[in-house]
This record gives structure tokens, C-alpha cells and sequence, in this order.
């Protein structure tokens, strides 16, 4: 919904909020709080507010719909009262009405914009009333080039602003066009104070970084009267601007609010990295005439509307700093929400940025975020994806967590699957939590590999060299490198594994043919085996499919332990040993370990959840006919020409998954061995270089790896 143009200003301060570093608290005793109550009647996500009085309001929402449409609603809300009654605007298809402003509570007046894909096209000036009749419309091309118009503002006697890059154009009552003002500089945003004044935040040219132009429009005389540069903190750019009291308005940075006047002054009034409250909340606020401001935000999905106010915090605050490369958003809600039930903690988001395409770049965020944490300087709570677990842990920097899971009443190491307690292990202790997890393994027909989980790459190769078939449908570095994804995930490799593997994936005498149909190899047996990245439990449905066969086996990766199988961890989070809020931190990181929130019927986990019995309760559900829980039922999965349908998930199904997960003994992780392995063999399969010789160098770079290990 937040890929429309409207919302725009919306995403970039929340996103930029979730990315600032944070600040000291100039004064730990005071406290934003959100006076506010759920509104009856008021249905999805608030985009706009339009205020009639200090307690009355137009607002606008948008729903979402499961094909992606979205269903624009307009609202009469009533702040006292806590209801909202929908307005009946009936528009043509394709038509919103966006840019809301009052015109008393009997009418309002907005744009009528058309979507063109992601793209809001305005059109028309509309004054609509309350039982949503369209009472005026005015084409926008018969005031200016509809294209260049930034937003409206409501003036007094009922008159209309429109605002555009170059000019301001005054409408009457009928929105006919009755006044122009030019401007001088490029306007980016307007807002009009209570005497009737616009003030327009303006750009010029060659303009150093951090200051900022306002300029004042007197409508009554009929001028420009005056123009003011401000300096801001850091450097700071600006989004909007909202006018305040008589004289004053605030300037919306990327870090915080300012407060400033006509003289050129600009007070920081508030640094978002402080504030606990909801970033929605800081997105729509709205000056009232006695200083206060009106804000909205959607807490728990339902949307609120409430007064926001500086108060006297209770208690002292404690800073809890949570950190990561590419956070998952749902994590850091949860965290972040933390506050909502804790007053007295804040907590600040440090985000390590990177680019996602650039090995090189998250490389270097991954060695700034490891140099904070060994200095001390890092988060409280790591975010740990991208990182290497196992070495923060045998270096001491992150706490043991068993004594915290003995000592808490709500969550036990015992509630963990045992296999995957035992994969994360460190030590024999517990260092981080993980909410949930997919698993990887190969996937092959029973009749040619064999019903039982779990092989050696001798039992690999006996089983090629038998049927005579392709270990893949694809042949080559591919073959390789899933033959040997597994095995070298081991402490201790076996030389002649990797011979067996280099010589399956060897055998080229033509260009393979299994291109265009990959999954009829895997049916007729030329092809023995398929990757199986298992992300809930209706890809085993999928795999029948892909083999057409009935008996299929969860094989695992050669040379692996257990059911050969792995785990792959999803949002796992620490606390730092140099945390000096470490109970505080535990306090917050164990909820993700809580019946509560990994139960499927919470709906907060898309993969399997870690917990046994939230495990257990998920095969139960993606068993039944029916069930409200089954999220896959009834959805569509493909890979390459196969299709199906997910159904409720059968008991021989429910066991093979079962048996996979209860025997699964690794958990993955970036190896040197494996990212060795591929690198010397990509030489011998593009042809530079002979086998023996492949063979020969990466032999020695392995042993030279385990010499300097020991």
C-alpha cells in the first residue's frame, strides 16, 4: 500500500528513522506520550488527516486487499466521542480522492487523483459533503498544469490554496480562480499558519548543506513578505513543514523536528532516536491552535488518533540499543513496541547499512558492526544474520544465555526441538535465540536412493555409479557444489569425498539436454537427486509432484550427519557481553521464544517455529481439511513446469518432515572450506585446468587450512 506516490513522505521518514543513530536525552524526565483511543468504525491504514475542529476530523485510509488493490476510505471522525462514520464518496474506477482539507464539517475538498500503475495522476478539484455528494468539480488544467501541483491548503471564508513549484493560485468558495501569487524560488512544500499566512518551504541553487529557506506569503497584502534562512543541526535536510502559533513553524529533518520563527531561529524540538512513540505517529502530525499537536498511528492494526504531549516520564529511562545488517522488519516492531508496555525503556534502532548486491559492502558492514561490538560500543542486542555466530561466541562477546533460561519461569532451552538446541549449541551452552528456521536436504525417488534419511558420499557414488543416471539435471560446477554443500560444513573433511564428488559432477561428453525439462528427468530417473530448500511444510506436496512418484526420500546431503539435512536459522538475536542492560535485554529477546508469539496462530512466523510445541501444533493444523491457521492451504506452488495445489498434509508426510527435522545435526554456515572447494573447481569446469591438477592444488590448500587451525 506504501508504494503509492501519496505515502511517499511517509516511507521516507519512517525509513530514515529505523536508520539514524541514536542521541543523549537532553532531559531523561520528560516523555512523548500518545493520549489517543481506538476509534469505532475506522477500518485501515491512516494516510491523511483534515482537521475541522480540535476534536473533529476528515482522514482517509487505505485497505489493502489480497490481490493488491487498494480500497481508499473517507472518515468524519470524532476524537471525544471515539467513532468515525464513513462518508459514501462513490467514485468512478480507478479514481481516489487524495490531498484531503476541511471546509467546515459539513464538506471537504480534495484532489481526484486517477492511479497509472504506481502513479497518481491529478486530475480535478473536488468539494464533496458529508453524505459524499460531489457538489463542485473543477478541472485542474483549467487552473494550472495538473502535474505541478504539490498539495491544497484551506484558507478562511472557505477559499482554496493550490500550490505548485512556481506559484500559489487562490479559488473561491467555487473553486474559480481568483488570485496568483508567483514565487521567486522553487517551492517543495506549504503549509498556512493561523493568521492566514503561507508559509512554503522553498529550494535554491547552490544552497550549502543543512540550510534551509522559508518563504512567507501575506495573501491579505497581497506579497512576499519576507524570507528566512535557517541552519540546522548536522547538516540535516528537511522533508516538510507544518505551521505552528502566530510567528512560528516546525521543520520536519531526517534526525528530528525543529521549532523555529521569522527571525532565523531553529531549536531542535525533537530528535527522533528519543522518542518511543510508533513511527507512523511522527508521520501525520498536525498542529492545533492551543500548541498541541493531533497525530495518528495503527498500533496492533488498529488504527488510532490521539493528542501527542510532552509529560513527566515516571521513571528513569534505560537505553536498550538493538543493531544488525538488514534487520528484518517484524523484529525490529517487536522490539521496538517493547516500550509500549515498559515506559521506562528506550529503544534505538542501529542499522549497519550496506548494499545487498555488493559482497564488498556487506563485507564492510559486517566488519563495522564486529568492531563496535568487540570495543564495546556495539548494540545491546545483536542482530546476528550476517555474522559469524559461532566466533562471537568462543570470543566471549556474547552472554551465555543458559543461566537467563534457567532463571525465567516463561521460556526453558527445554521448549527448543532438541535437535536444533543441540545445532545451535556452542560449547554445550545457548548464546542467541532463534524464533524460527527452514531446512535444506536433497530430495530423491525411494526406488533409487533408498528409504532411510542420511548417506556417505560413498553411498552416493555407489548409487550413481548403479543407475547410471546424473547425480542432477544440471551437470558440472552445479553438481559439485550440492554434493559437497553438506559435507563440508564438517569439522574434518575426507579427501576422497571430494575426489567421489568431483568425479559424479565430471562426466560431460555432451551439452545436457535436461535444460528445458528438469523435472521430466527427475521423473523417468536420469537425474537422481533434487535440491530441497523445505520453507513450509506444502513444498513436500511439491516434491511428489516433481518426481511423480508416490515413496520419495528427504535424502540429505552426503557425508552429513543425522537425517543429512540442515538447518537454516532465521532472525537470531544476542545479547552482548558488554551489555550493561543485559537482564533488560533478555527481558525482550525471550519473547520471541514464547508460546505466544511462534504459535502458528499467531501468525507472526512465515517458517517453522523452533519451539517443539508450537512445532508439533503446526504439523496438526497443516493437517486438517480445514483450518484457519494453514496459511499454505489451498495456495499454489511451482517449480520449473510442476504445479499444485496444497491440501491438507498427509501422516507419511507429516512423519517425513518430522523424522528430518528430529534428526537434523547441523546448523549452516559460511565455510571456508566450501567457498575453497568451488573456487579451485570452477577452473577445471570451464576447462583451464585438468582434474589431477584441480585435484592436487586443493588438496594442499586444505591441509594447509587445518595445519593453521591447529
Amino acid at each position: 500500500m506504501r508504494r503509492i506516490e501519496k505515502y511517499i513522505h511517509a516511507i521516507i521518514i519512517c525509513l530514515m528513522l529505523m536508520l539514524m543513530a541514536g542521541c543523549q536525552n537532553k532531559n531523561n524526565n520528560m516523555e512523548w506520550k500518545l493520549k489517543g483511543c481506538d476509534m469505532e468504525g475506522l477500518e485501515g491504514v491512516v494516510n491523511e488527516l483534515a482537521m475541522i475542529s480540535e476534536e473533529e476530523f476528515y482522514v482517509a485510509t487505505g485497505i489493502l486487499g489480497p490481490d493488491e488493490s487498494i480500497t481508499e476510505r473517507i472518515y468524519y471522525a470524532n476524537l471525544g466521542e471515539k467513532r468515525a462514520e464513513q462518508i459514501p464518496l462513490s467514485l468512478d474506477n480507478g479514481f481516489y480522492a487524495t490531498n484531503i482539507v476541511s471546509r467546515g464539517e459539513d464538506a471537504f475538498v480534495a484532489i481526484l487523483s486517477k492511479r497509472d500503475k504506481e502513479v497518481f495522476l491529478k486530475e480535478a478539484l473536488i468539494v464533496v459533503d458529508r453524505e459524499g455528494k460531489i457538489k463542485v468539480r473543477k478541472e485542474i488544467s483549467d487552473i494550472t498544469d495538473p502535474q505541478e501541483v504539490i498539495n491544497i491548503l484551506a484558507a478562511k471564508e472557505g477559499r482554496i490554496l493550490v500550490v505548485t513549484p512556481e506559484c500559489i493560485y487562490e479559488l473561491d468558495t467555487n473553486l474559480n480562480k481568483i488570485k496568483e501569487f508567483q514565487a521567486s524560488n522553487q517551492i517543495e512544500n506549504a503549509s498556512i499558519d493561523m493568521d492566514g499566512r503561507v508559509i512554503c518551504l522553498c529550494t535554491q541553487d547552490g544552497m550549502e548543506d543543512g540550510k534551509v529557506q522559508v518563504c512567507i506569503l501575506n495573501r491579505e497584502k497581497g506579497k512576499w513578505e519576507k524570507t528566512v534562512t535557517f541552519k540546522l543541526e548536522n547538516n540535516d535536510v528537511v522533508i516538510r513543514m507544518i505551521a505552528g502559533e502566530k510567528g512560528s513553524f516546525f521543520l520536519f529533518g531526517v534526525s528530528g523536528i525543529y521549532k523555529c520563527d521569522e527571525k532565523g531561529k531553529a531549536e531542535s524540538f525533537l530528535k527522533f532516536a528519543e522518542q518511543r512513540i510508533g513511527d507512523e505517529a511522527w508521520s501525520h502530525l498536525t498542529i492545533l491552535p492551543n500548541g498541541d499537536f493531533i497525530t495518528c498511528a495503527n498500533e496492533n492494526g488498529a488504527p488510532v488518533l490521539g493528542y501527542l504531549k510532552q509529560e513527566v516520564a515516571e521513571k528513569s529511562i534505560t537505553k536498550i540499543v538493538v543493531g544488525g545488517i538488514f534487520m528484518d522488519y517484524s523484529v525490529v516492531r517487536e522490539l521496538k513496541e517493547y516500550h509500549q508496555n515498559h515506559p521506562e525503556v528506550l529503544v534505538e534502532i542501529r542499522e549497519y547499512e550496506c548494499d545487498m548486491t555488493s559482497v564488498a559492502s556487506m563485507i564492510d558492514a559486517s566488519n563495522r558492526l564486529n568492531a563496535d561490538i568487540l570495543s564495546g560500543n556495539g548494540p545491546d542486542i545483536v542482530y546476528l544474520q550476517g555474522l559469524d555466530h559461532r566466533m562471537l561466541c568462543e570470543q566471549g562477546l556474547l552472554e551465555n544465555l543458559d543461566s537467563y533460561f534457567e532463571k525465567d519461569p516463561k521460556v526453558s532451552v527445554e521448549d527448543m526441538i532438541p535437535s536444533l538446541r543441540e545445532a545451535l549449541s556452542v560449547k554445550d551452552s545457548v548464546y542467541f535465540v532463534v524464533p524460527s528456521f527452514t531446512i535444506s536436504t536433497l530430495v530423491g525417488k525411494s526406488k533409487l536412493v533408498g528409504n532411510t534419511m542420511g548417506w556417505t558420499m560413498k553411498e552416493a557414488f555407489d548409487c550413481w555409479k548403479e543407475h547410471g543416471a546424473d547425480m542432477f539435471a544440471k551437470r558440472g560446477e552445479s553438481t559439485f557444489a550440492l554434493l559437497i554443500y553438506g559435507l563440508m560444513q564438517n569439522d574434518i573433511v575426507d579427501m576422497a569425498d571430494i575426489k567421489m564428488a568431483l568425479e559424479m559432477a565430471s562426466l560431460i561428453e555432451q551439452e545436457s539436454s535436461y535444460v528445458t525439462e528438469k523435472n521430466a528427468c527427475l521423473k523417468d530417473g536420469r537425474a537422481l537427486l533434487a535440491f530441497g530448500g523445505v520453507t513450509d511444510l506444502g513444498y513436500i506436496q511439491l516434491f511428489h509432484a516433481m518426481f511423480d512418484e508416490e515413496n520419495i526420500t528427504l535424502k540429505g546431503f552426503p557425508g552429513l550427519p543425522g537425517s543429512g539435512a540442515m538447518f537454516c536459522i532465521d532472525n537470531s538475536l544476542g545479547i552482548s557481553s558488554k551489555s550493561l542492560h543485559k537482564d533488560v535485554a533478555w527481558d525482550m529477546i525471550k519473547i520471541f521464544m514464547t508460546k505466544e508469539y511462534q504459535s502458528v496462530k499467531s501468525g507472526n512466523l512465515f517458517y517453522f517455529p523452533t519451539r517443539k510445541d508450537c512445532f508439533e501444533e503446526m504439523i496438526r493444523e497443516y493437517s486438517k481439511e480445514k483450518s484457519k491457521y494453514n496459511l499454505e492451504l489451498g495456495t499454489e506452488k511451482s517449480n520449473n513446469e510442476d504445479k499444485i495445489t496444497v491440501t491438507a498434509l498427509s501422516a507419511e508426510d507429516a512423519e517425513r518432515v518430522r523424522q528430518m527435522v528430529y534428526n537434523t545435526k547441523m546448523v549452516y554456515h559460511d565455510s571456508y572450506l566450501f567457498n575453497l572447494a568451488t573456487e579451485e573447481a570452477a577452473s577445471y569446469f570451464s576447462g583451464n585446468k585438468q582434474l589431477d591438477e584441480v585435484y592436487k592444488i586443493m588438496k594442499e590448500r586444505i591441509e594447509l587450512y587445518y595445519k593453521e587451525e591447529r
